[in-house]
């Protein structure tokens, strides 16, 4: 419909990325294990620095602030609803096919359900929930840490994920306008 535009969207970085395979850590007594990909976090920070230009933002200093993997079994079947703190942008990569589903949740669901009528057919402008399911090997995905979203494991074999938290590094912000930061 002419006239018709989604303002104010949600970035969201799917897509897939080519990488050397990466060897999975030892799970003894926990199912995440913090280790630092080289290559992954290159590229996870140059496709972030890119989003952030192609948005129409300076192209700020990133930083890695975390990178970790995760195991999905019988020891963790679940990961609750949550967001991430102390950043700005959160992501996963998929170094093998998954056996696990990633729900993003819509931050302003709360409204679609309150105002407006039944859903007919699916769009950007009425999704409560994204379903990242039947995830295949170098699956890349990008959100603001804000997001909140939470993880099902299928059952059967175990299911591994690599999770990073992305920050801005300082100075940030314009000190014409009172939002900087050192």
């Amino acid at each position: 419909m002419e006239g018709l535009n989604q303002v104010f969207p949600i970035p969201l970085y799917m897509n897939e990325l080519k990488l050397d395979d990466i060897e999975l850590p030892i799970f003894i007594d926990s199912n995440i294990a913090r280790h630092e990909i080289p290559e992954l976090k290159e590229k996870v920070l140059e496709i972030i620095s890119n989003m952030l230009q192609e948005m129409g933002y300076v192209d700020q200093p990133l930083k890695l602030n975390d990178m970790w993997f995760n195991r999905y079994d019988e020891k963790r079947p679940f990961l609750e609803y949550h967001f991430h703190q102390n950043c700005s942008w959160t992501g996963t990569y998929y170094p093998e096919d998954a056996n696990h589903v990633m729900i993003l949740y819509n931050p302003h669901a709360n409204l679609i359900q309150s105002h407006y009528p039944t859903v007919v057919t699916p769009t950007g402008f009425n999704q409560e929930v994204i379903h990242a399911s039947d995830i295949k090997k170098g699956q890349l995905i990008i959100h603001p840490s804000w997001m909140a979203h939470q993880v099902f494991w299928n059952g059967g074999e175990p299911s591994h994920s690599i999770s990073f938290d992305v920050g801005y590094e300082l100075p940030i912000g314009d000190k014409e306008y009172g939002s900087y930061s050192e």
